[in-house]
């Protein structure tokens, strides 16, 4: 991760940290922290709670992202032209 995190900072390319806790080893490198609670393990220990909390909001900030800037279904089927993904978001498209 810190090499990834070092190439992002040479680039500048901004990178928004989802942890715990706001000193995390890597929030030098964030542009942004999103402290997320702390939540109760499966078993007490084995990250699972905390791993589907990191998706979800993963997944929200992705899209909220993606509407701001007007990330069309167009653009999404140019990312994955091959896949049923983007088959599925021309079907959308073409009202099919």
């Amino acid at each position: 991760m810190l090499a990834i995190c070092s190439h992002c900072k040479k680039y500048k390319i901004p990178i928004i940290l989802v942890s715990e806790n706001n000193v995390d080893s890597l929030a030098g490198f964030a542009a942004t922290v999103l402290q997320m609670p702390l939540v109760k393990e499966a078993w007490g220990h084995a990250p699972t709670t905390s791993t589907i909390l990191q998706m979800a909001i993963g997944d929200a900030l992705a899209i909220t992202l993606a509407q701001k800037k007007g990330f069309t279904n167009e653009d999404f089927q140019g990312f994955h032209p091959g896949g049923e993904l983007g088959k599925q978001t021309l079907d959308t498209t073409s009202g099919r």
